[in-house]
């Protein structure tokens, strides 16, 4: 029976890990996995704009163990980031692409402009060998990809913010009627 630590030390053997000297720094190979993360976000009002960001996305390290996170990767393009965000009530869906973006609300033509719940997967994808900080070079020992799906919402405007202009018309029109018939009859 094989374990599992003989078959990564023979793998790293066979790819020849090495570690190479750039001036006093050391640039390593690191065999690793991508782990997609779309983050989390609060309900929103019409008329705030949201962003959506991939920034907590990662290059897990398994040998060595470490962490790199993508956008700071020293070449971000060399990652595919691709935002597919669909409506929940309309099932529309709109596919964006970017390590962030910054989606309007509000206005007919905005990206958001209506209240609802709106599902957002985020994929990333990279050649098998990526660019990682300090010169190290990332090895991706699995998929050459991942997601993370998320949902944010942006809820209906309360039916009392909506009467608030209304009320206050109709009490400046009343006070305004007390004060014309107050002087008429004086």
């Amino acid at each position: 029976m094989v374990s599992l630590r003989s078959l990564f030390a023979s793998a790293v053997v066979s790819f020849g890990f090495m570690t190479a000297s750039v001036g006093q720094a050391h640039a390593a190979t690191v065999f690793g996995s991508l782990s997609a993360d779309a983050g989390s976000y609060e309900p929103f009002a019409i008329g705030e704009d949201v962003t959506l960001s991939a920034c907590q996305s990662v290059f897990d390290g398994a040998f060595p163990i470490s962490t790199y996170n993508l956008c700071d990767a020293p070449t971000v393009s060399e990652i595919t980031f691709t935002w597919f965000i669909a409506q929940v009530s309309s099932g529309a869906v709109t596919v964006l692409s970017g390590p962030t973006l910054v989606l309007a609300s509000g206005g007919v033509s905005d990206f958001i402009n209506s209240a609802g719940t709106y599902i957002a997967t985020l994929s990333i994808s990279a050649a098998p060998t990526i660019s990682l900080t300090g010169g190290d070079v990332g090895f991706i020992t699995g998929p050459t990809n991942d997601n993370d799906t998320i949902s944010f919402t942006v809820p209906e405007p309360s039916s009392a913010l909506l009467l608030l202009p209304a009320l206050v018309y109709v009490g400046r029109r009343h006070r305004r009627k007390q004060k014309r018939t107050g002087l008429s009859q004086a």
